[in-house]
């Protein structure tokens, strides 16, 4: 029958913990920089294709719970979840805007379905990427974007 709401919420709290524990796939890198953000003062999104209430756990259990989120949504009907709004390439542009948030200073990726929010960013960053991903969106964006390799 899969899982109602309330099951559904309750899982995503406890996998989000458990993705943001120490040994996880944190990039411990990542939350730092978050961090240091937060500590000049700006005002920062995350977007994400994850789901909302999986994304928000991971973030208050990294210790980033003052961070907004822009997140995928889940419809729950009688006896599936469903893809309600999935966040994802274009689509964080248009949620961004949706927010009221134009002027991005700094948008981080991995992954070039970004391009677009990395396109309207003032300042592109590519996560991890490999040299053709580096490449690519070199090529896409017209610029190469700073890179940083987080552990």
């Amino acid at each position: 029958r899969g899982l109602d709401e309330p099951a559904y919420r309750a899982l995503a709290a406890q996998v989000g913990a458990r993705l943001a524990a120490p040994g996880g796939p944190i990039m411990v890198d990542g939350v730092a920089q978050v961090r240091a953000h937060l500590a000049d003062g700006a005002h920062v999104v995350v977007v994400t294709a994850s789901e909302h209430h999986l994304a928000r756990a991971f973030l208050d259990a990294a210790g980033l719970g003052a961070v907004d989120l822009l997140a995928s949504g889940l419809g729950h009907g009688d006896r599936f979840a469903r893809d309600a709004r999935h966040n994802r390439s274009e689509r964080k542009v248009a949620a961004l805007r949706a927010a009221g948030l134009t002027g991005v200073q700094v948008a981080y990726s991995d992954s070039l379905s970004d391009l677009p929010m990395l396109a309207d960013a003032a300042r592109a960053v590519l996560v991890n990427p490999s040299r053709q991903v580096l490449a690519t969106a070199t090529r896409r964006l017209g610029t190469a974007p700073d890179v940083v390799r987080w552990r």
